[in-house]
């Protein structure tokens, strides 16, 4: 009896990690950065989003669906969540739309925010720092 226990117990431990990873890759991220440009003469620019995984996805252009580009490496993920924090981002408010507008949005379960700005505003330069350190990852 407690032979057939044990495959049984190991029987449904595998199922259920099946189960979880299956789930777990359907579920949405924890969190997600959207970044890039908007606007310009030809207004296709790509979109980006990396997520707290590490998974970096492109989408070539507002009716395109996201196609995976890479994994950023644990070292690189955790510059930019430090310069989340450091930055405060969730309390910015910077909204200044133009003909090139870039951007840069945080998504998560409890939150949602979305910063704009053009060649002409005065951004800090801890929020330059990671919209380089987000453009930084496209690179091979």
């Amino acid at each position: 009896m407690k032979k057939y226990n044990s495959k049984c117990l190991i029987g449904l431990i595998l199922v259920l990690t099946i189960i979880f990873v299956g789930f777990k890759r359907q579920t949405p991220d924890d969190y997600t950065i959207i970044f890039g440009q908007t606007g310009g003469f030809t207004n296709i620019n790509p979109i980006f989003k990396l997520n707290n995984s590490g998974e970096l996805w492109r989408k070539a252009n507002q009716d395109a669906d996201f196609e995976f580009l890479k994994n950023v490496d644990d070292q690189k993920l955790a510059q930019i969540n430090n310069l989340l924090n450091q930055i405060n981002f969730d309390t910015l408010t910077i909204h200044d739309v133009g003909n090139v507008t870039y951007f840069i949005e945080f998504k998560s379960t409890q939150t949602s925010k979305k910063i704009t700005w053009t060649d002409d505003t005065a951004l800090s330069p801890p929020v330059e720092g990671l919209y380089k350190q987000l453009l930084s990852n496209l690179k091979n």
